[in-house]
């Protein structure tokens, strides 16, 4: 093949592939609406008290039946290490929709009461989105649960902070804030803890509804927090990181967790519903661009060098004969 030197770029493309990196989504990694059968299986449950290297064992428990993922009635660690303190799903009429088939995850704030699903944040690596409706659950009902509770009913401590859900060994939580015992008013909390240094946390403002159903999308991309209430604000934390890498599967913990499966006075009493989980991986442009990158596909390549040699000796100098407003 013959080429003209001023047309070399043309006829390079026409002999070599050039490959163009395809901008990565958001994943979907399950969805889970609590409306699933409730059962007795076998599941495998951690066998240490602390979440890392202790291995699994399998144990009988309760589940709500989920083609993601079972969401597994008490805590993720073998009974032998605690009491199960399981979870419960409702009634019908009691889910985020408020129809009549509609069920939800009752977490009624009992001392580690809490319900899991096992492994499925080993499938988030640097970033990720998760959405969730929850209620707050009232009457207090101190007797049934053995956890005095204060005026507003759902903190069993004045100020502290209840986990409504959990991603893993310290990867990230979302907590309820509250400004004082019987307040009254609420916010949210999002803590991840990246691949180096402490945790990094971003708030939303004083806006949970305490009388009814709440929705929270909160999310880690491209380095960056973000926390949405209720189609509201959407709060960020320019926070430059990358979510801390999960431990080893076949010892330890990397699952979500509903409610406080660890910690005291942090026990949550709420229904949760409609939980999304997914995944989100760095894209192109969210480490820069190369200086010599003009078509802004994240490499340079042959397509650069053409654009370039397209624009040889062309000027946007105003006033100069030739010269052209790329503005307009």
């Amino acid at each position: 093949m013959k080429c003209k030197k001023t047309k070399i770029m043309v006829c390079l493309l026409t002999v070599f592939f050039v490959s163009l990196q395809i901008q990565a989504a958001e994943t979907l990694i399950g969805e889970w609406n609590m409306d699933g059968a409730v059962v007795t299986k076998t599941v495998s449950v951690l066998n240490s008290n602390n979440g890392q290297g202790g291995g699994f064992i399998n144990e009988s428990r309760t589940v709500i039946e989920s083609s993601y993922g079972d969401v597994v009635f008490g805590g993720p660690r073998a009974a032998s290490y605690y009491a199960i303190y399981p979870a419960s799903q409702t009634a019908g009429g009691l889910g985020a929709s408020g129809e009549a088939g509609d069920k939800s995850l009752l977490v009624r704030g009992g001392e580690k009461e809490s319900a899991f699903i096992g492994g499925v944040m080993y499938e988030v690596e640097s970033g990720f989105k998760i959405e969730l409706n929850f209620k707050l659950f009232e009457p207090r009902e101190p007797a049934n649960v053995g956890v005095t509770y204060y005026p507003n009913g759902w903190i069993t401590v004045p100020n502290s902070k209840p986990i409504l859900v959990t991603g893993g060994i310290n990867r990230f939580k979302i907590e309820l804030v509250t400004d004082g015992e019987g307040s009254g008013t609420a916010k949210l909390n999002l803590v991840c803890w990246p691949a180096s240094g402490s945790a990094v946390s971003l708030e939303t403002d004083f806006a949970v509804n305490v009388d009814n159903w709440n929705h929270v999308a909160a999310w880690l991309e491209g380095g960056n927090l973000y926390i949405q209430l209720n189609n509201g604000t959407v709060f960020s934390n320019s926070a430059g990181i990358s979510l801390k890498a999960s431990f080893d599967p076949a010892l330890s913990y990397n699952g979500l967790t509903f409610g406080a499966w660890n910690g005291a006075s942090v026990w949550p009493r709420a229904y949760l519903d409609n939980l999304k989980l997914y995944s989100i991986e760095p894209i192109c442009g969210d480490w820069g661009y190369l200086k010599g990158d003009l078509d802004k596909d994240c490499k340079i390549d042959f397509i650069d060098i053409d654009l370039f040699i397209q624009q040889w000796l062309s000027c946007t100098e105003p006033g100069v004969t030739d010269c052209v407003n790329v503005n307009q």
